[in-house]
């Protein structure tokens, strides 16, 4: 089959599970070859052999059971770096680069900082920060063992692993209390209401983990909780906290800052003008 004709087939299969199928089937196509998206342009006359027919035709029958394409080729772009992913962790979302951009401005002076990251999953937050802060030192939690390998391949890719230690642990479990060692405490927990699934896409709900996905509580902030009422154990005078929130937490979480006495809170909006991260001081 040529690559044209696959192409052309791979298309007319996406077409009902996806918003762009031929953007898609060129992704995947790519993955099978082994070659980019600018190389396959000028491909189309190729003949694919038995094996990567099967491989590709495999990626497509895989998206059309809603799988979502980061998983199909096992890696994320994020803050420009590509990122290994597996169904054991979620997906990244440009959304938390928000969290990159403060956290690097908060940081920009020569000091040393330590950082704590509370359910860092793919570890893109850990990993993101210690390459553009080189003089920082993170420990990345997570509940998730199998979180944690895919976490910690991906600070041996990108060369940061010396700087961060990687710890299971439920939240603060396995810290030593009113060890007040941290600069930064920082956070994307998970934050979706247990009934609330109208605004989350089918491949989400189908494939993510929910473990990731999903707050403790009905209300979604059962995290924000946990998070924030022991973080004064375990910062310095001058810490502040940075979580990421849905966008329609903001008020709430401010309030659960309060109620633990962060009276300084700031909130950032996302490029779609919605309240997407908290900043407590």
């Amino acid at each position: 089959m040529l690559v044209r004709e696959a192409l052309d087939k791979a298309n007319q299969m996406l077409v009902e599970c996806s918003p762009t199928p031929l953007l898609d089937a060129r992704i995947l196509l790519c993955c099978a070859l082994e070659i980019t998206r600018e190389e396959l342009m000028l491909q189309a006359g190729l003949i694919l052999n038995n094996s990567q027919e099967g491989t590709f035709f495999s990626s497509i029958k895989r998206r059309q059971n809603f799988e979502p394409i980061a998983y199909i080729i096992g890696q994320q772009e994020f803050y420009s770096l590509d990122f290994t992913v597996s169904q054991d962790v979620l997906i990244p979302r440009p959304e938390t680069e928000l969290i990159i951009d403060h956290i690097i401005k908060c940081t920009a002076d020569d000091t040393h900082y330590n950082i704590l990251e509370l359910g860092t999953g793919s570890g893109i937050i850990s990993v993101t920060l210690a390459k553009n802060i080189p003089h920082a030192t993170i420990t990345a939690i997570d509940i998730s063992g199998k979180a944690l390998k895919i976490a910690q391949k991906n600070a041996q890719q990108h060369n940061v692993k010396k700087q961060i230690d990687f710890l299971q642990s439920d939240w603060y479990e396995q810290i030593t209390k009113n060890n007040h060692h941290y600069d930064i405490i920082v956070s994307n927990p998970p934050y979706i209401r247990l009934n609330d699934q109208s605004s989350i896409s089918k491949e989400t709900i189908m494939h993510e983990p929910k473990i990731a996905l999903y707050g403790s509580n009905d209300d979604g902030l059962g995290c924000y909780r946990e998070i924030i009422k022991s973080a004064k154990n375990y910062l310095t005078n001058d810490g502040i906290v940075v979580v990421e929130i849905g966008y329609d937490q903001a008020e709430a979480v401010q309030n659960i800052f309060q109620q633990h006495q962060f009276q300084n809170t700031d909130i950032i909006q996302d490029y779609a003008g919605h309240d997407r991260v908290v900043i407590a001081r």
